[in-house]
């Protein structure tokens, strides 16, 4: 839980300004991958201070 409440409160910092930058889509694509990822990773954590780091 401490890394998606780092995500959510991170990710806007530096997804907001990069968006006007350049190509949306673009962006949006490679965070949907990155988030799918770490989801994914966390769902494969059989231990709780594993998912804690």
């Amino acid at each position: 839980m401490c890394v998606y409440m780092l995500d959510y409160a991170v990710g806007p910092l530096f997804m907001s300004p990069l968006s006007t930058l350049s190509v949306r889509v673009t962006l949006y694509h490679a965070y949907v991958v990155i988030f799918t990822t770490c989801t994914t990773s966390c769902g494969r954590i059989n231990d709780l201070p594993t998912l804690a780091i």
